[in-house]
């Protein structure tokens, strides 16, 4: 509240209205500035009087211009983020399931990489006890 009171002030001080916008406090500044030259002045106080009201206008249209630019740099942020915010989410789920999913896969692969080995193995195991007793084992009677 004490700054919005502030800008007020500075408004009254370029001679503007408050929603004034940038274009003319822009114009006002300039033809301030020109009316309040203490170049133009012959009489010591006077110059000084109009280096102080210079002064004053400098400070105003300084203040103004950074409110401008303060809220041009908010409107880019709350346009930016709220894209940005949902796609790097979505890139990061993608991601999360990919892993996921090769974790799974090589888990997968391995267990049946297992199994296939002891099958194997077991094939090789009846074959060998085949050739020693001379007889089939594990078959079962028709």
């Amino acid at each position: 509240m004490y700054v919005c009171c502030m800008i007020k002030n500075y408004y009254k001080i370029l001679g503007l209205e408050e929603g004034a916008n940038e274009e003319e406090v822009e114009k006002r500044y300039n033809k301030l500035l020109i009316e309040f030259d203490p170049k133009k002045q012959s009489d010591d106080d006077l110059k000084e009087f109009f280096k102080k009201e210079q002064e004053k206008v400098k400070e105003a249209y300084k203040k103004i211009s950074l409110s401008f630019t303060n809220l041009k740099e908010k409107e880019v942020n709350k346009e930016k983020n709220p894209k940005l915010v949902p796609i790097i989410l979505v890139v990061l789920l993608f991601f999360i399931l990919g892993l996921i999913g090769l974790i799974v896969y090589k888990r997968k692969r391995k267990i049946t990489r297992k199994r296939k080995r002891n099958r194997k193995k077991n094939r090789n195991k009846k074959r060998k006890d085949r050739r020693k007793t001379g007889r089939k084992t594990g078959t079962r009677k028709r």
